[in-house]
């Protein structure tokens, strides 16, 4: 008889559980007793015991409950006696939970739970945990941004959700606080904190609009709303528990540098928002919380008396978290990895053809950390045009290098994008100054006249990258110009492909109407392509472009990147190891002797 799919996991649950059972009683870790069951009060399968380890020096009362999703999600482990709470790395405690919070072990060790470990894993991650908390050690560990978390439900703000803007926060402002004021949207579901300061007003205006703009684009910013608040500079995130209170807010203000003045200060102005930055391992983070402060008679207290009452009467305030969205540099490149995003920010690429493949390149460029880029292109976008492109619908008839400049500034707002709308053949004057500026020229143009211009403009100059595709792009073609191992130009590179004695393969010559295919008239010929094989094309093309402009060269200087595989009958021309699908196969072209735009005059030697 044939089980189903929920008798079968059934079975597997119990199969693990079997297993860790067999392991508690061992005695390994200490007396461990399964105090409840899977029955019908429940899928939960609960054990309870001391663990007893010799790298810790006290011993452990700890819950381990194994829920209805194990063993696809780990068994939870809460700290009974000694009882932990309100740690970094465990889970908060709630308000009516009789049980801790649950240890959160996985910043000791980077992997994630895996269907097959056992209670034996699970264990000796909780030592791991418990062994720094002994040591007062759970700080130092990798610890992101997270004592939001730690606010009760009752003491979060559902709205205004709040954008911290980079240019906001930093323009004109004292570096240990100051006034801030919070600058709600018509809809109030959002507001932009902007620190006042010395800085332009008329400055402050414009990025805040821009942001608007380009962040939230169905909002309008609104006067009716603005809320004045104070905001602080701390030297460290501020511990759990958190300030629940204007009291626990005073002390952290005072424990951070101010004296009671300044705290009276605050109390006084009774701020409706205070503002808290500090910094952390994942960068510069900021809290915004929603205040209300008492200031009571002064009349017959004594000064210290009097500063115990203040904090008296402030426990009964609550304080409130709004939901923050950080929108910097920092936090929009926290997780690319393998290139160097600083260094990448002061390098300028200037991109020519923004067409399927140039859309591609300036999207990853942006997302990989390039601070300025400049599009050109003189094309418009069509209907046809958004199967295989960056740009969408919403774009039809636009400039594409305007429509791109547009959706890649929503990505990074702080990069400096510049657009070209007019043929570039047509002005050499703007090719010169475009090749002064930037660092590395791609030319994803895919026609020989246009490629010849840029590379005769660039030659000995800059370094230059031409990427187009073949065969629906099933085959890219990628060449270096310029760089420092060589100076071949393009028009060294079609000579020497164009001799019947190149031992690069090329691509079969297509007759005209099997090459292109038409969008309505002779004027708007296209190569047809996939969207997905140009992603391979177009990827290994950037790839390239930012190791230039990290200053990293090449061995090589010709690409055939091959895509997905040709059907049995296509295409037979093509022979050998490049017919083989999804590699990449890497040459190195020659400089021609007395060419025309490098005007050499030795042969060279072809590198192996």
């Amino acid at each position: 008889m044939k089980i189903t799919f929920a008798e079968q996991q059934i079975a597997f649950r119990e199969t693990h559980l079997e297993r860790d059972a067999a392991l508690y009683a061992s005695g390994k870790f200490g007396s461990f007793t399964k105090i409840k069951d899977w029955d019908e009060k429940g899928p939960t399968v609960i054990w309870e015991g001391v663990l007893s380890n010799s790298d810790l020096t006290s011993y452990y009362n700890i819950q381990i409950h194994y829920g209805k999703a194990y063993p696809y999600r780990r068994p939870n482990v809460y700290p009974i006696d000694p009882r932990i709470q309100d740690q970094r790395h465990q889970w908060p405690t709630g308000s009516k939970s009789i049980l801790p919070g649950s240890l959160c072990l996985w910043p000791h060790n980077p992997d994630r739970w895996i269907v097959g470990m056992t209670c034996e894993n699970l264990l000796d991650r909780v030592i791991l945990w418990l062994k720094a908390y002994e040591t007062g050690t759970l700080d130092d560990e990798f610890a992101p941004p997270e004592i939001e978390r730690f606010f009760p439900e009752a003491n979060q703000v559902s709205s205004p959700e709040i954008i911290l803007g980079e240019g906001l926060l930093q323009t004109g402002v004292a570096e240990r606080g100051g006034d801030c004021l919070l600058l709600p949207t018509r809809s109030g579901k959002f507001a932009f904190l902007d620190l006042l300061g010395n800085a332009d007003s008329e400055a402050v205006i414009a990025e805040l609009s821009r942001l608007s703009r380009l962040i939230l684009p169905s909002e309008v910013l609104v006067k009716d709303g603005w809320r004045l608040g104070k905001w602080f500079a701390l030297d460290k995130e501020p511990s759990v528990p958190v300030p629940l209170n204007s009291t626990n807010l005073m002390n952290l203000v005072a424990n951070n540098g101010r004296d009671k003045n300044d705290v009276h200060s605050l109390v006084r102005r009774n701020p409706e928002v205070v503002a808290l930055r500090y910094p952390t391992s994942a960068g510069t983070h900021w809290l915004v919380l929603q205040t209300k402060f008492t200031f009571p008679s002064r009349a017959g207290f004594r000064k210290q008396t009097f500063d115990l009452k203040v904090k008296e009467v402030n426990r009964i305030n609550p304080l409130k978290i709004h939901k923050t969205y950080h929108i910097d540099r920092e936090t929009i490149f926290r997780r690319v990895s393998g290139y160097r995003v600083e260094e990448l920010h002061q390098r300028h690429c200037v991109l020519l053809g923004c067409g399927s493949i140039g859309s591609r390149v300036a999207d990853l460029l942006i997302k990989s950390g390039i601070g300025t880029l400049t599009l050109v292109d003189s094309d418009r976008l069509r209907a046809g045009n958004v199967s295989r492109h960056v740009l969408r619908l919403d774009s039809i008839g636009q400039n594409k290098a305007d429509a791109l400049k547009a959706i890649l500034l929503k990505t990074n707002p702080y990069a400096r994008i510049e657009t070209f709308g007019a043929d570039i053949v047509w002005a050499p004057e703007q090719m010169t100054r475009l090749v002064e500026t930037g660092d590395v020229i791609i030319s994803c143009m895919g026609n020989d006249a246009s490629e010849l211009f840029v590379s005769s403009a660039s030659h000995g100059i800059k370094p230059v990258v031409f990427c187009r595709s073949y065969l629906q792009a099933r085959l890219g073609e990628i060449l270096l110009s310029n760089t420092e191992s060589d100076c071949v130009c393009f028009n060294c590179a079609a000579v020497y492909l164009s001799r019947e004695s190149c031992p690069i393969p090329r691509p079969p010559e297509l007759p005209y109407d099997q090459l292109v295919g038409f969008d309505g008239d002779c004027g708007s010929a296209f190569l047809p392509a996939s969207a997905v094989d140009l992603d391979l094309v177009s990827s290994h093309c950037t790839r390239l472009v930012l190791s230039l402009a990290l200053g990293e060269d090449s061995d090589h200087n010709y690409f055939l990147v091959r895509g997905r595989g040709f059907g049995e009958h296509e295409f037979p021309e093509i022979q050998g190891e490049v017919r083989e699908p999804f590699r990449i196969h890497r040459y190195a072209i020659p400089r021609e002797a007395a060419c025309q735009i490098c005007g050499t005059t030795s042969s060279p030697t072809q590198s192996a």
